[in-house]
């Protein structure tokens, strides 16, 4: 009976998990964002982003690990109020939204054996 014990306990342990990542966009300013995504010269996705809040980017389980990536995507503005205050190009210098390797860019928040957060703050730096 132990060994049937041990052998069940061993293959309930041995099972492949699903490994989830969370890629999060925090607006840590005082206004309201529109986060616009271009492709090929068009806009691709215009995404509202409150004052003080949270958008998920991306969110995965499956097995292996994801990277969020933004590859087909050409430009990505930052607009307050119809006025665009920041544009990410892929090969932009300093903080960029592309750069998601980058954990001084997309911060590592969380990191559990089947879990990863990160986050990228949009501070008011960022718009200036």
């Amino acid at each position: 009976m132990k060994k049937l014990f041990v052998l069940i306990l061993l293959a309930l342990t041995s099972c492949i998990k699903d490994n989830c990542v969370d890629y999060l966009i925090e607006n840590q300013t005082e206004n309201d964002l529109n986060l616009i995504l271009f492709e090929e010269g068009f806009e691709f996705r215009n995404t509202e982003i409150l004052s003080n809040g949270v958008f998920s980017e991306l969110s995965i389980c499956e097995s292996g690990i994801n990277s969020i990536t933004y590859e087909p995507i050409d430009s990505i503005q930052l607009k307050v109020n119809d006025i665009i205050v920041k544009t990410y190009y892929p090969d932009s210098p300093g903080k960029n939204i592309y750069n998601v390797d980058d954990r001084d860019t997309w911060l590592l928040v969380v990191n559990r054996k089947h879990y990863q957060k990160f986050v990228f703050e949009i501070t008011e730096e960022d718009l200036q």
